[in-house]
């Protein structure tokens, strides 16, 4: 008989923690009467700016009319307005550094020893990329928020027409700009963006792939596609660390030997 006993008290083991297993969590506003949108505009304002610097590598992926590319990228980046991104050998050796810092931006190019700054980096992305990306606007995009936030006036919400989706629209009155965000009906996570002025699309950004990170749901995954410019940028994110600070000199690194270009006679 007692060789049964371990058997049992598995079973009753495997039965007792069945039943304590409670349902799933119901997401809150299911159990409203209506959804607003101060309601949804509020559960937008609590995501902004919680997670407030970043270090992550980035499988970067850029299309353009010109060329499609993979980069393998280290991404660092410090409130809304500091910004390095070391692009990465086959062998994870730095080959380029892109620093925004403020309105400063720079481009140090270490397999050619150069360092080129203001007009001369868009130059240089243009011709390393195909494209010119001003950093200004998507860091914002790249932590999972909504740029200029507190400065849009939201109009309406409402529901898709398959009811997957809450749509949002406002204006940001400054910047003369519509934006239209669409967040998941369930998760209430926003899973894209759509801004433009007039009747001219300028951008749409999409979120995914929404991971826990430091006890809020990120996006791994975000893609901004520009209608004007017929390109389109797609990062994904691993090994991300959050809110630890990054330190003032990672945006000005000490690079001994390099040339500024504008010094350096044309051949």
């Amino acid at each position: 008989m007692y060789r049964w006993l371990p058997v049992l008290l598995f079973t009753l083991c495997t039965f007792l923690s069945a039943c304590e297993t409670g349902p799933e969590t119901v997401p809150e506003h299911y159990s409203l009467d209506s959804i607003t949108p101060a309601y949804l505009q509020e559960k937008l304002r609590q995501r902004q700016g919680r997670i407030h610097d970043l270090r992550a590598y980035v499988k970067t992926h850029i299309s353009t009319p010109r060329q499609n590319q993979s980069l393998k990228q280290v991404m660092l980046m410090n409130g809304r307005d500091r910004l390095r991104l070391d692009t990465l050998s086959p062998f994870n050796q730095p080959l380029t550094i892109f620093i925004m810092k403020g309105e400063v931006t720079r481009l140090f190019d270490l397999k050619k020893n150069r360092l080129y700054q203001g007009l001369e980096v868009w130059n240089m992305m243009h011709e390393l990329l195909g494209t010119v990306i001003d950093f200004n606007e998507y860091v914002p995009v790249f932590y999972g928020d909504i740029p200029r936030f507190d400065h849009v006036h939201w109009d309406s919400a409402q529901l898709n027409e398959d009811k997957t989706q809450y749509i949002m629209t406002g204006q940001d009155p400054e910047h003369r700009v519509t934006l239209q965000v669409r967040m998941n009906a369930e998760t209430l996570l926003p899973e894209s963006m759509l801004k433009w002025v007039g009747k001219r699309p300028l951008y749409s950004v999409a979120w995914g792939d929404y991971k826990d990170l430091e006890g809020h749901p990120f996006p791994h995954q975000v893609t901004v596609v520009r209608a004007a410019q017929k390109d389109q940028v797609n990062l994904v994110y691993s090994n991300i660390v959050a809110n630890q600070g990054v330190s003032e000199e990672t945006f000005s690194p000490n690079l001994p030997g390099l040339t500024p270009s504008s010094k350096v006679p044309s051949s």
